[in-house]
Parts: structure tokens; sequence; C-alpha cells
């Protein structure tokens, strides 16, 4: 009973920071959720097939595999918070950077590169490694929903970037997509994701700046020349120029 009141507390407090790593992790998903949606349309403006199309993707893929250990080190170096908002900003803005492809290759390919490496600082292990900071009896459930994001992005992506390109464009599709649901994300990281190093750090700013604040002595400011204080012990005494 005890276990099951101190979950409850445990959520409570952090359900918005489960939130905001739920739609931070669907963020990081959509683009490969929805990248089927896209192809129609990029294949008959550019002329490409399936291959060179989903070839950036899997550059991407790659990319994550052998960077992602780097990323866990400043993870545990820097802490969630500190990559996770440039993370957003990056990936939002490398997304909608997709708009401007123009029919080179080597430009897809390059988008897809830099989508790769950005989209690093908001990979999985980010997101589950905040919560598992602040969870204890219930971080399995807290991790599962976190985790679910990936299927949030699956369910809503292909459908909701299909609306987008049949009433405004591809280009537009991923200009919302990105802006829009990257800065959803990120609104949620800047109010809610503290994990506990950044709660730690927190904790000491504000020490830190309750020790240094300037003590008041309202009795020493008003007192005048030769007043004696109530305790009979001791004279202010003034120079005066």
């Amino acid at each position: 009973m005890e276990q099951l009141e101190t979950a409850r507390a445990e959520w409570r407090r952090y359900w918005p920071m489960v939130l905001a790593a739920c739609i931070g992790f669907s963020f990081m998903s959509f683009m490969t959720a929805a990248a089927g949606v896209f192809m129609d349309p990029l294949g008959s403006e550019f002329h490409w097939g399936r291959t060179e199309l989903s070839l950036g993707m899997a550059i991407a893929s790659m990319l994550s595999i052998l960077c992602s250990p780097f990323i866990g080190i400043l993870i545990d170096r820097h802490g969630s918070r500190r990559l996770a908002l440039p993370g957003l900003v990056l990936t939002s803005i490398a997304i909608a950077a997709f708009s401007q492809a123009n029919g080179s290759l080597t430009q897809w390919l390059g988008l897809w590169i830099v989508w790769g490496v950005v989209a690093l600082l908001v990979q999985s292990t980010l997101w589950s490694t905040a919560i598992a900071s602040v969870f204890r009896v219930g971080k399995g459930l807290a991790l599962g929903v976190t985790m679910s994001g990936t299927a949030l992005a699956q369910v809503v992506a292909p459908p909701l970037s299909n609306y987008l390109i049949e009433m405004f464009g591809w280009r537009t599709a991923y200009v919302v997509l990105g802006l829009g649901w990257g800065g959803f994300a990120l609104l949620l990281s800047v109010l809610f994701l503290f994990d506990l190093r950044d709660r730690a750090r927190q904790r000491m700013v504000q020490a830190a700046s309750a020790s240094s604040a300037p003590v008041s002595l309202p009795a020493l400011a008003s007192a005048k020349p030769g007043e004696t204080f109530p305790s009979g012990r001791s004279q202010l005494r003034h120079s005066w120029c």
C-alpha cells in the first residue's frame, strides 16, 4: 500500500515531465513515420525512385548507430535538458529545411545527414534517461508512457502529413510539421523537462543566491549616535565628518 501511494505521489509530481518526454520522443520519430507519405509527391516532382528517396533515411540510421554512444556520454555529463532544448530547436529547423529540396540528390542526402546528426540530440536515450532519474517506484509505467511517443508518431504523422500535402503542398507540410510539432515539444520541455541533475543544479543555484543575498539590519540602519540597544551591553558610535 505504501508503495502504491509513493507511485501516485511520483505521478502527481512528475506527470508533466512524462508528457514532455512523450511528445519529444514522438517528434524524433515522426520523420520516419511520415517518410512514405512524402515519397509520391517528391518522386513525381523530381522523378526519383524509392531507392533515392529512402537512401537518406538509411544514412541517418547509420549515423544513429555510430554516434549514439557519444550522445550517451554527453547526457551523462551535461544532463538531458541541456541537450534536449538546443536539439529540439535544431531538429525543427532541419525538418523545415527539407522544404528547400530542389531536385539535387546531393542536397537531398545532405539534408538527411544534417537531420540525422541533430536528431541524435533528441533520441530515445535522452528522454528515457530523464524519466528514469526522477521516478523510483513508478519507473516502468513512466518509461512505458514515454516510449509510446513513437507509436503516437506512427498513428498521427501519416494522416496529418497527407492532409497538409493535399491542402498546402509538400513544402509547406515540412515546415508545419517541423516548426509546429517541434515548437510544441520545445514548449513542453522548457516548462517541464528537469531531470535529477537539473533539479540538483537548481537547488545549488538557489542556495548560492540565498547565501550571497545582503543581510538587512534595520536596527543598525535606523540607529542614532550614542543609542543603546535593549541588551544594554553595547552602544553604537558614529564618526561624523
